[in-house]
Parts: structure tokens; sequence; C-alpha cells
């Protein structure tokens, strides 16, 4: 029986921690708080996919990695749906500041988007012409809440 709840309380521990967040920031005093989306990586917890609103109302897709060294780089993301894992290559995806990687500024049209909502784990393989290409491994619990989190 202690095995037991030792493992279930394990289990809830990793599994809070690495699921999609939604919460509401504020980097500067002279605005209002906006709403952010964000699960943190497995291998790494400074790597971040996260989702913001988009100024024309669309919902922007990116990622934070510690360091690129292309201004474009080509992503392959793969989305595990079921037991099979679904690829999609997203090229010549603009970096920014070094450490931003933008997938899309319009989630919900991107032909992905249902494998996004339905899939419980996330990769990415960011291929770099200079530096070492960035790997990383998301659980995707609360997709679909995070996707919905500005409506429907």
């Amino acid at each position: 029986m202690k095995k037991m709840l030792l493992f279930a309380a394990i289990t809830f521990a990793v599994t809070a921690k690495a699921q999609w967040v939604v919460k509401n920031v504020n980097d500067d005093p002279f605005e209002e708080p906006y709403k952010i989306c964000y699960a943190q990586g497995i291998g790494n917890k400074n790597s971040l996919l996260k989702l913001e609103l988009w100024e024309t109302g669309s919902i922007f897709f990116y990622a934070s990695v510690a360091y690129l060294c292309d201004e474009s780089v080509d992503v392959e993301l793969s989305l595990k749906v079921g037991d099979e894992w679904k690829r999609h290559t997203l090229p010549s995806c603009l970096v920014i500041k070094n450490k931003i990687v933008v997938f899309t500024t319009d989630l919900k049209n991107e032909n992905f988007y249902s494998d996004f909502l339905k899939s419980s784990e996330a990769a990415f393989l960011i291929n770099e012409s200079h530096c070492e290409d960035e790997r990383e491994r998301f659980l995707m619990t609360g997709s679909t809440a995070a996707a919905n989190a500005w409506g429907k």
C-alpha cells in the first residue's frame, strides 16, 4: 500500500509540473496584465512552449530556448496522438533575439492544430546550420485549455 501511495504522489508531482499553465502576467506597470500559456520542457525546464494572443486576434505559438545562432531555422515538430508520433515540418521559422523560435502566428489555422489539441506529448528538433541542433520534449496535458484560453 505504501508503495502505491508513493507512486501516486510521484506521478502527481511530475504531472503537476509538466503541463500547460495559463497565467496572467504584467512586465510593465503602465500596461494591463495579459494572458500567456506555457509548458516547460521535460529535459530542460528553461525550454518553454508558449502561446500568446497576437494583436490580430490569432494565437502566436513559439518556443523559448537557450541560444540559437541562425536568424531562421527549420523545425521538425512531432506531436504524439494516441500511440503515433505525427511529424510536421515547419520551414524557415523566424528566430528573435537568438532565443525565440516562432512556429506560427496563427495556431488555429495550421494543419497540425488538431494534432496539437489531441497530443499527449510534443517534441521539437530545431535544425541549426552553425550551432548544435536544439531538441526538447514536452507533456501536453492541458493543451486544449491553453489553446482555448482566449475563447474558442
